[in-house]
């Protein structure tokens, strides 16, 4: 006991200290216009489904140094991860599968074929990030694919105004991260030069990761015409000890991701035309045991290739979205095998006002696969803004997911792919009724999903190997509230800048017989998380973030983050420690995550209009 209090002292000391110091929180003073919700831009208070969006300041103020560690401070999102600062994790939204997440860079869609584990495998830097939006629920009408428990759509910043950023940060275990990034717009061209690279030598045996990230983005505007061109390319070599078997502590990977997107908007007195034709390259290497490279070894390739256009056609009572999509998903791998697969789809958005209070956004989307043929995917999102403080929005919509490389075709002495599996599909309705005023921000949503043919690797006895198979029938309830508070009253303004508090609880009601799973029942049952943004001190801000998680079949655990910033002139001074209380957890059982992890880091940006 003496020596457990002895221990959190200092932790204590800094908390109390700290207390009249200040971090950045965004709190929407303007009405930003998003483009997740829907296919046409609306404004953020206009919005038809539930949507969460971190945006630039909130990124700088969160101390994060990758996008998992971004995204676990809202609630809903459940981030699994087998190794930190974005080493390897899997991303699920209200209870879904992490298969069921689908990940976009501004609009593309990037989910990998061969598995999820690689969906966050990302071309692109946290710096490179202009802010995240997080659609919770169904997006099949929007999205086609595997938009099944939401969607996640990571938009990079434009080069507005000429600027030069360095970063060198530092810390426990080896921590190293160096970036540099150029921001130059010329006439009528923008472009964004950036490369970064991370390292750490482990906080356990076998957990050392390097990370190399380069990321490239250009703009050229004509007229009422924008083309755009973006390449990303990050490398990752590390320690994979128990990633996914715990009975071999030398596993190790490696995976390069190569993206490339062009796109070209043309505006229109009537609406505008999108077109976008990318193509993503990602290749894994996996060693069972890295000092005996021969017992057991995988080489995967993926290409996705994907074209789409879109039009949108503004009317005075109706907005139109109509669009078409191609695309070819292909393998080559040491275990897989080699398999192609091709997809067309077709997409329809409408929006209309019903009466002055009421708005419509109804929609479809129609996708046809080599091997499953055609299916349709219908939704209907109603807004109703019962006042100038208060909107109600409900949705219902139908999401399906095709099968990836891995569940197909994948062959080991542990696991054995399923080449009959069918696609998943489920309904989802939500209701959620949204408050706002300049200092005041609170949602409170309650959603249903009834997923059929979900596929889960399962087995009957304990010596059986995994097998993919669509088993799983599972009902979700859940809710979710969110209140962001900026304090008026002088006694706590003065102390207090910004508190927000969110809370999300699901329950499963599942069946699928007598087999044991794998993945899909370790969803979050209760998730909590809580932000302090205290008021600036000395030009101290400082930003704290607790995190209460209660995983079926796994004990609860809290985390705390604490980060500090100072900036003077062109130089920024941060200080962070990283679960502040040394919590023992897991994300994945037998997998522990690091303890207490202080940083530091140091950044000059130079802006010259």
């Amino acid at each position: 006991m003496v020596k457990s209090l002895i221990k959190i002292l200092p932790c204590i000391f800094i908390f109390l200290t700290a207390l009249p110091l200040r971090a950045q929180y965004s709190v929407y003073d303007f009405d930003p216009v998003v483009v997740t919700s829907s296919r046409i831009p609306t404004a953020l208070s206009s919005s038809f489904r539930t949507l969460t969006v971190l945006d630039h300041d909130m990124i700088a103020s969160s101390g994060a140094q990758s996008v998992e560690e971004l995204l676990e401070t809202s609630a809903g999102i459940d981030i699994r991860s087998r190794g930190p600062l974005g080493v390897q994790s899997d991303v699920s939204i209200r209870g879904a599968g992490f298969e069921q997440t689908l990940v976009l860079i501004d609009g593309v869609k990037i989910s990998d074929p061969q598995t999820a584990h690689h969906n966050m495998n990302l071309p692109v830097g946290l710096d490179n990030i202009e802010r995240i939006e997080i659609l919770k629920g169904s997006g099949s009408k929007l999205y086609g694919p595997n938009a099944f428990g939401g969607v996640i759509n990571i938009i990079t910043r434009k080069a507005l105004h000429q600027s030069t950023t360095l970063k060198l940060k530092g810390g426990e275990h080896g921590l190293f991260e160096g970036s540099a990034s150029i921001s130059l717009p010329v006439n009528h061209t923008t472009n964004l030069v950036s490369i970064s690279k991370k390292q750490s030598d482990g906080y356990r045996h076998n957990t050392d990761f390097k990370t190399t990230n380069l990321f490239y983005k250009s703009t050229l505007k004509t007229g009422r015409s924008d083309l755009g061109f973006s390449s990303g390319y990050t490398v990752k070599d590390f320690g994979a000890n128990g990633f996914y078997s715990l009975n071999y502590p030398n596993q190790r990977e490696d995976t390069r991701t190569l993206f490339v997107n062009t796109s070209a908007d043309f505006q229109r007195q009537w609406g505008w035309i999108s077109a976008r034709f990318n193509w993503r390259r990602h290749k894994d290497h996996y060693l069972l045991d890295y000092q005996n490279p021969g017992f057991y070894e995988n080489d995967h390739t993926t290409d996705v290739i994907q074209a789409d256009i879109q039009t949108t056609i503004i009317q005075k009572f109706v907005k139109h979205n109509i669009g078409v999509e191609f695309g070819q998903d292909a393998i080559r791998s040491s275990n897989l095998g080699r398999h192609d697969r091709f997809r067309s789809g077709l997409y329809y958005e409408g929006q209309f006002r019903l009466i002055s209070t009421v708005d419509i956004s109804a929609g479809a989307s129609a996708y046809h696969y080599s091997g499953w043929g055609w299916n349709f995917w219908p939704g209907i999102d109603i807004g109703y803004n019962i006042n100038e403080n208060f909107r109600w929005i409900g949705s219902v919509g139908r999401a399906f997911r095709v099968p990836t490389f891995t569940e197909l075709y994948y062959n080991s002495p542990a696991d054995l792919g399923n080449t009959k599996l069918k696609p998943e599909s489920a309904w989802t309705l939500e209701q959620n009724l949204l408050y706002s005023t300049n200092r005041i921000q609170s949602s409170a949503a309650v959603f249903y999903r009834s997923g059929n043919n979900l596929i889960d690797w399962v087995k009957s006895a304990d010596d059986d190997p995994w097998q993919a198979l669509n088993i799983a029938v599972i009902r979700t309830y859940g809710l979710e509230y969110y209140l962001s508070l900026s304090p008026k009253s002088v006694p706590i303004s003065a102390f207090i800048r910004n508190v927000s508090f969110s809370y999300a609880y699901l329950h499963n009601d599942k069946s699928i017989s007598s087999y044991q799973s794998k993945y899909l029942l370790n969803s979050l049952r209760h998730q909590l998380i809580t932000t302090i943004s205290f008021t600036e001190l000395l030009g101290i801000k400082n930003r704290w973030a607790f995190r209460y998680e209660d995983r079926i079949h796994q004990d609860s655990h809290i985390v705390v983050d604490a980060h500090l910033t100072r900036t003077i002139g062109s130089l920024s001074l941060s200080f962070s420690i990283m679960n502040l209380f040394d919590a023992d957890y897991a994300d994945f059982s037998g997998i522990p995550m690091p303890g207490r992890w202080i940083r530091c880091g140091i950044e000059y940006s130079f802006i010259s209009n």
